[in-house]
């Protein structure tokens, strides 16, 4: 006689469900050294600067318009 046997994911009467865990991608803020502001791409691709935000323990990286600028002024 084969007994029934529930699917992994379904829940008995008084189980609690498991958390999920978090991703280990925790900060997505990073530095400009050249332009001294804290910038993070978006969700939509978009890059956001900010002025006044903590800096401390951020990666440091050169951002997108600044990389922009260089590339502009060593071709003129």
């Amino acid at each position: 006689m084969e007994y029934y046997k529930p699917k992994e994911n379904w829940l008995l009467k008084g189980e609690v469900p498991e958390k999920r865990k978090r991703s280990n991608k925790k900060y997505t803020l990073k530095y400009c050294i050249k332009c001294e502001k804290t910038w993070e791409i978006d969700c939509t691709k978009t890059t956001m600067r900010y002025g006044n935000l903590p800096t401390y323990g951020l990666k440091r990286k050169t951002c997108k318009y600044c990389k922009k600028e260089n590339k502009w002024t060593l071709q003129n």
